[in-house]
């Protein structure tokens, strides 16, 4: 496992506050991805504000720039809503007491509320 050390230029980690961090990933590109995920989960990352440019030191002394982008991927479920009074009608109006606001009293009650 290589070790690197790495930094964010500007406000967020100067270089000499360097997080150090050991990877087996040798291809600079993915190990910048590796170092961001790890900057956003261990270190207050997901606090910032992204693209942000970091700071690779690599094992070699060689030292890359690269802008990171985060890429937000939102995941969404359904759970159907069951309404219980759905067959309930209003005598007086022909509509469902939940639709009809001059029985909301006769629904309120109903329900239990």
């Amino acid at each position: 496992m290589a070790k690197i050390k790495y930094w964010i230029p500007g406000k967020f980690i100067p270089r000499n506050s360097a997080i150090e961090f050991e990877s087996r990933e040798t291809d600079p590109q993915a190990l910048a991805e590796e170092v961001a995920e790890d900057y956003c989960y261990n270190h207050d990352g997901w606090e910032s504000r992204w693209p942000l440019d970091i700071t690779l030191e690599l094992a070699d002394g060689t030292v890359k720039t690269f802008s990171i982008e985060q890429e937000m991927v939102p995941h969404f479920e359904a759970t159907e809503v069951q309404q219980p009074f759905k067959d309930i009608h209003c005598k007086t109006h022909a509509d469902f007491q939940y639709d009809c606001i001059d029985c909301s009293d006769a629904l309120t009650a109903a329900r239990g509320w």
